[in-house]
């Protein structure tokens, strides 16, 4: 699938690992609106999982936005600085940052579309770090999502590496 112009949020062109993401997910979707979890194994892309995310929906509404990362890739752990897994957005991030995050869940799970984010983060005068992120809806057909599967790339323009945490959302 190269046509992404059903996805309001989407550049074209896509990053080709987040392509790859989001033809999977498509694919799972099998004409409905989201594919379930049990459609969704992140082994199925396994060159992809560093970068792979699912996030348990306990609730949406603000400011009571409870989202859990039930996995997060290496990425993510490199860009944050610590390991996310089992954590609560909110016991991560900083609140201008969970209420971005929570906004973006509840466009998700009132369009029931896949959003993509892009933000730049200035590292020195010659590098910039560029992160991209889709997030997904998972959930039964019908219903609003109860998860979320995600996919982070992190690409450099310039010439040092990566050596601080990104924020993600």
């Amino acid at each position: 699938m190269n046509d992404l112009s059903g996805f309001s949020t989407f550049p074209d062109p896509l990053h080709p690992d987040l392509m790859r993401f989001i033809s999977y997910w498509i694919e799972k979707s099998a004409g409905r609106d989201m594919p379930s979890r049990s459609d969704i194994d992140p082994l199925d892309i396994p060159d992809l999982l560093p970068g792979i995310c699912l996030l348990d929906v306990e609730a949406l509404d603000r400011p009571a936005c409870k989202v859990r990362f039930r996995l997060a890739g290496t990425r993510i752990r490199d860009m944050v600085g610590h390991d996310v897994t089992g954590k609560f957005i909110d016991d991560v991030f900083d609140p201008p940052t969970v209420e971005m995050m929570a906004a973006n869940y509840q466009w998700i799970a009132e369009r029931l579309e896949p959003h993509y984010d892009r933000r730049t983060k200035q590292l020195s005068e010659v590098t910039t770090a560029v992160y991209e992120r889709i997030l997904a809806p998972l959930g039964e057909e019908g219903k609003k999502p109860d998860m979320f599967f995600g996919m982070h790339v992190v690409s450099m323009q310039g010439a040092q590496p990566l050596n601080e945490p990104l924020p993600v959302g």
